[in-house]
This record gives structure tokens, C-alpha cells and sequence, in this order.
């Protein structure tokens, strides 16, 4: 329960950030500054969403398999995850630097092609 509870924190301290950096580039004074920042920006995004497709991609079957063998959903401050994050995942926009002419729209796939699109280090103890 533990590990699950920390990639579910994990998760949300991630797309916290992503709403907070999504949310600053939206102004265009923006560009007018020093474009290190802009740099930055895009790698943030390039990496934020990476790691966000890995921890869903962890999390996805060990929901699924929680749900199986407790016959009950895994509830997260009153709200069954899974439901909530299959929601969030098949409402988002997906970045187009994962995306391509053969990505289906199915949200797993989505995932699966992120996850095999951008080098990120696997999930450990530390994360």
C-alpha cells in the first residue's frame, strides 16, 4: 500500500507542476526574457511527461490488480483512483512530441508509445 501511495503522491506533485509551468508559459511576456528559461521549459515538459507516463504506466495494472484481489476499487482521499486517473489520462492533451501518425487514441497505447518515445530512468526506491 505504501508504494502505492507514494507513486499516487508522486503523480499528483508531478501534475501539479505541469499545471504550474503549462499555466506560466501561457504568458507572453514570456518571451521576451531570457530564453535559458524557454529552454528549460520545453525540457521540464519533454521529462514532467515522460515520468508522469511511467508512473501511470506502473500504476494503471497495479489498480487494476488491487481492485481484483480486494473485490473493492482503491480509494485515494475519498475518490476511486483509477477512475479518476483513467478520466484525467483520456481528457488530457498529449503533448505532440509524443505522438505520431501511428499512435492510436486509446489512453494505454498513448502511454505505451510515450513511455518507448522519451528516455526515462526506470522507477526505483528512490522515486
Amino acid at each position: 500500500v505504501r508504494k502505492k501511495l507514494r507513486l499516487i503522491d508522486d503523480r499528483q506533485a508531478l501534475l501539479g507542476l505541469i499545471k504550474n509551468v503549462e499555466a506560466s508559459s501561457q504568458s507572453p511576456l514570456r518571451l521576451f526574457g531570457n530564453s535559458k528559461k524557454l529552454v528549460k521549459e520545453a525540457v521540464f515538459r519533454k521529462t514532467a511527461y515522460a515520468r508522469l507516463f511511467v508512473i501511470e504506466k506502473v500504476l494503471l495494472p497495479t489498480l487494476r490488480d488491487w481492485a481484483k484481489t480486494h473485490g473493492k476499487r482503491f480509494m485515494y482521499k475519498g475518490v476511486d483512483y483509477l477512475e479518476a486517473m483513467e478520466e484525467d489520462i483520456r481528457t488530457r492533451s498529449i503533448p505532440p512530441e509524443f505522438m505520431d501518425a501511428d499512435t492510436n487514441t486509446d489512453f494505454e497505447d498513448v502511454i505505451e508509445h510515450a513511455c518507448a518515445s522519451a528516455p526515462v530512468p526506470e522507477l526505483d526506491d528512490k522515486w
